[in-house]
């Protein structure tokens, strides 16, 4: 059974009664253990700390160490009774060198040990740095539509949750078709915590895309950078950032799990669309899927789960599918040149009809 990642539809008030756009997908991604010094896998000492016990014998060495005294001479194999017994003392002088140099040694080791061990995995850095380059271009989008059952709608009763991606700065904002479908209220949280209010520009249910408006005022919003799906290679890593169970900004990572799938749900075929193993949750659909890079590769839209449980496969509309039909959403006069264009024809059709008749005289 396929199911849509979002919205997530509930009606306030009511027992337990819940619309869902779809199910929970199944936990993925990747995570990093540190390698812990020694040879027992429980030890909880952090890496460099062998590295600094290693300093401290090291000083320990130096501070008892036994240097003779100056003038000592060694006979043979042998030293004599009285000098041996005076290159059994110590060199002050050596002792507080030797101590001075050890403790230098030892506190220059310490926090370079620890700063080793509580330092990123360069992959935690790349993830980390495609977040934050990302996390301010995408809003959670919360809509508000009536219930089928009452004929008039004063006051929307069901409300649902998806994501959306920022396409201009202007405040164009891209999602799903089916999280704004039907809805009569629309509302956006933007990363900096704005709510503003949004509003239908046009929509493709064919191709599951929607374009969204909103107001941002003198503080303009972030603009994504699109990627190139035509490149995503299976396996390569990915991250899904959206809005799941109204958890907004929430980050999942896994890998390609395949491309040009061709998927159909309630009498609509979607192709070319990639397949992700990274965890797709109902509120998800709109999202960006994007590379390490933070570059959008695709947008969530749908999982599919026969069971109902979490079976890691989720869906998401490429990113060159986006460029290609964005255009025309965005902007109205491809639609009303069709409209011209197609009453120009019907003129045309109509005067060859009545026109060829031409005007009759009496007599003729």
């Amino acid at each position: 059974m396929l199911e849509w990642a979002g919205p997530d539809y509930t009606k306030p008030g009511s027992s337990g009664k819940k619309r869902s756009g779809g199910v929970m997908s199944g936990a993925a991604g990747f995570r990093h253990t540190r390698r812990r010094s020694g040879t027992d896998p429980g030890n909880p000492v952090p890496e460099g700390l062998p590295f600094t016990n290693m300093f401290i014998g090291v000083w320990i060495q130096c501070i008892f160490q036994r240097q003779p005294v100056a003038g000592a001479n060694v006979h043979g194999s042998g030293i004599t009774g009285a000098r041996k017994r005076a290159t059994m003392h110590l060199e002050l002088p050596s002792i507080a060198r030797a101590f001075l140099r050890g403790g230098l040694a030892l506190f220059a080791c310490i926090p370079a040990a620890y700063s080793s061990a509580s330092a990123l995995t360069a992959e935690e850095t790349v993830t980390i740095a495609a977040y934050e380059k990302v996390a301010p271009s995408v809003v959670n989008i919360t809509t508000q539509m009536c219930d089928a059952e009452f004929f008039f709608c004063a006051t929307p009763s069901i409300t649902g949750s998806g994501s959306g991606v920022v396409l201009r700065q202007d405040g164009l904002i891209i999602t799903n078709s089916h999280v704004v479908s039907d809805a009569q209220n629309i509302w956006t949280v933007l990363s900096d915590g704005r709510r503003l209010a949004a509003t239908i520009i046009a929509s493709d249910p064919e191709d599951d895309l929607a374009i969204i408006r909103v107001d941002p005022g003198k503080k303009l919003l972030k603009a994504i950078a699109l990627g190139d799906s035509d490149t995503l290679r299976v396996g390569e890593r990915v991250l899904a950032v959206g809005n799941p169970f109204g958890l907004g900004q929430t980050l999942t990572a896994g890998v390609i799990s395949m491309t040009d799938r061709s998927i159909k749900n309630d009498d609509r075929v979607l192709r070319h669309l990639i397949q992700t193993d990274a965890a797709i949750n109902p509120g998800n659909s709109g999202g960006a899927l994007i590379n390490l890079d933070g570059e959008l590769v695709g947008l969530c839209t749908a999982i599919l789960s026969p069971t109902g449980s979490s079976v890691r496969i989720g869906f998401a509309l490429p990113v060159n599918r986006v460029k290609a039909v964005a255009p025309g959403l965005m902007h109205s006069w491809p639609r009303i040149t069709g409209w011209v264009l197609a009453l120009l024809l019907a003129i045309w059709v109509f005067r060859r009809i009545y026109g060829m008749r031409g005007p009759r005289y009496e007599g003729e």
